[in-house]
This record gives structure tokens, C-alpha cells and sequence, in this order.
């Protein structure tokens, strides 16, 4: 490279395991509707299909309000325990919020949770 030529590699943003979740998701939606017209798939399915692409594309954090409650793990509990002391999680995908935890805590696929930790979750989803 001489000196009157600029480098103009861009970096791209890490991954977080939560991106790679979505993007698993998507092609895994995407293959299913793309092959689904050839086996059969019912309108329904299709259109479920669709309804998951679009939550799991999105960033989580714009299925909850900005409040956030701290949350005390107890004895054989998870994210998915904790994800159901979400006000309002029965209106979207549990997988949504997981994700949401994830990224207020830090945390990633080798995170070890503990009995009696205290984490942040989401107060409530968006109406």
C-alpha cells in the first residue's frame, strides 16, 4: 500500500449471541416458507411464520417499557423462570425477552447462573 491510499476496511459490529439467535431464526423461518409452499404448509403457518421473522428481527428491547425490577433467582431457576415475572409476557414470544436479559446482564452462552443472584428484567411489555 502506498501512502496516498486510504485503508477503507470497515469494521463490522460484533456478533452478540442474542444476533446470532435472530439471524438463526430468520434462516430457519425463511427456509421453512420457502419450502413450505411445496409441502402443504397452510396459510396459518405461513402467516406464523412471518409473525416470528418479525419479532425475532427486531431488537428485543422494543417489546418492554423502560422500567426494569430486579429479580432474585431462586433454587433451580433460569432466565425462562425469571422471563415469566415479566408483566404482559403471555403477549409475545418468552425467546424475545431471554434475549432482552441477556443483554441487560452481560450475559452470554457461558454465563453460569446461580441460586439467589439478583438480575434485571424488564418490568412490563409494551402495550
Amino acid at each position: 500500500m502506498n501512502d496516498n491510499t486510504q485503508n477503507t476496511d470497515k469494521k463490522l459490529p460484533q456478533s452478540t449471541d442474542a444476533s446470532k439467535k435472530r439471524l438463526t431464526a430468520v434462516v430457519l423461518a425463511a427456509t421453512m416458507l420457502g419450502s413450505g409452499y411445496g409441502l402443504g404448509l397452510s396459510d396459518d403457518v405461513r402467516a406464523k411464520t412471518y409473525d416470528v421473522i418479525e419479532q425475532v428481527t427486531s431488537n428485543p428491547s422494543d417489546y418492554f417499557n423502560e422500567d426494569t425490577v430486579s429479580y432474585t433467582l431462586q433454587e433451580g431457576e433460569g432466565l425462562y423462570s425469571a422471563a415469566n415475572h415479566i408483566q404482559g409476557i403471555d403477549r409475545i414470544d418468552k425467546r424475545i425477552a431471554i434475549d432482552y436479559i441477556e443483554q441487560l446482564n452481560n450475559l452470554d452462552n457461558s454465563s453460569v447462573l446461580q441460586q439467589g443472584q439478583s438480575i434485571v428484567i424488564p418490568k412490563s411489555v409494551k402495550d
